[in-house]
């Protein structure tokens, strides 16, 4: 038996999907990608730094299985966890 099937045996699917859902934080941030902001341009909006902007990016590609930023947004987007209505704290750049 693999890990991921004694994992699946273990751990419920909600536990899972828990474990694997983004952050508010993470979603505010993957929606300012979709808006077309870079990684310095959101950490100036949100008063982070640059670093903790791309920390955040890392989690959600990996959270989303996502190879690329891009990826990341689409598969956002897709899961509808990004969107104009999911994320009222993203606001779209000026």
């Amino acid at each position: 038996m693999s890990a991921d099937e004694i994992r699946a045996s273990v751990v419920p699917a909600s536990a899972e999907r828990a474990r694997r859902s983004l952050t508010r934080r993470e979603r505010e941030i993957l929606q300012l990608l979709a808006y077309g902001m870079s990684g310095a341009e959101i950490a100036s909006q949100l008063v982070l730094s640059p670093e903790t902007v791309r920390t955040h990016i890392r989690n959600a590609m990996s959270k989303l299985d996502a190879s690329t930023r891009s990826q990341a947004v689409v598969l956002a987007l897709q899961q509808d966890q990004i969107g104009a209505e999911k994320d009222e704290g993203a606001t779209a750049p000026a």
